[in-house]
């Protein structure tokens, strides 16, 4: 279970500011139960095997229920009270490959060999007068 609550993964879930994870399992968040098992399982077998770190993909449930696919980074440490920890980190990612430019795209003519092409700013221009009746 989370032991503190932690802002930046509630903000990930978008949660909404007044809820807290504190106390919640890990797994809570994984979208689909038979993938809740499979992590559980991947987690108790990687640490029991290995002391060292370990990564998996799965899927995190936001507070609409839409799945974020993620990267778990995950380590087994013990705490001052001889308890068993995970230390997790997430990152975002994509299953599928960003598409190329379709076929006859024009490349952005700003980005020209890794640097952006100065343009002078633009300046918004406001109406004067009395609009319309």
């Amino acid at each position: 279970a989370f032991v503190e609550h932690d802002p930046k993964f509630a903000t990930f879930l978008t949660l909404g500011p007044n809820s807290s994870i504190k106390g919640k399992q890990f797994t809570h968040f994984i979208f689909e139960d038979e993938e809740r098992e499979r992590v559980q399982g991947s987690l108790q077998s990687s640490v029991a095997s290995t002391s060292h770190p370990g990564a998996m993909h799965t899927s995190l449930r936001d507070s609409w229920h839409k799945s974020i696919s993620v990267e778990v980074f995950f380590v087994e440490f013990d705490s001052g009270d001889l308890t068993k920890h995970y230390f997790l980190g997430f990152r975002e990612f994509q299953e599928s490959p960003i598409p190329d430019l379709p076929r006859g795209a024009e490349p952005n003519p700003e980005i020209q060999a890794g640097t952006q092409v100065q343009r002078p700013p633009r300046v918004a221009m406001a109406r004067h007068g009395t609009p319309p009746v």
